[in-house]
């Protein structure tokens, strides 16, 4: 069997990997590191899958401090 791995694919493999370290080892050594550089390494695989927006979001949103995120929800309001 000759399958191609297509960019979306491994966009989408480095999205699960990032999740990993949102979730279960979120309070592993470097976890926060590891996670930035996997979310980006989906978007620069497949900068149009929305998958890799979603997890990047999500991180951002993870890091941020939740008083800001507070605040920018009502400026935009």
């Amino acid at each position: 069997m000759d399958e191609e791995v297509s960019s979306l694919d491994i966009s989408s493999a480095f999205c699960s990997l990032a999740e990993i370290y949102l979730t279960d080892e979120c309070y592993a050594d470097e976890a926060e590191a590891k996670c930035h550089k996997y979310c980006h390494k989906a978007l620069e695989y497949d900068a149009t899958n929305p998958e890799a927006y979603l997890v990047m979001t999500n991180y951002l949103l993870s890091v941020d401090n939740k008083q800001v995120n507070y605040y920018k929800l009502h400026i935009q309001m």
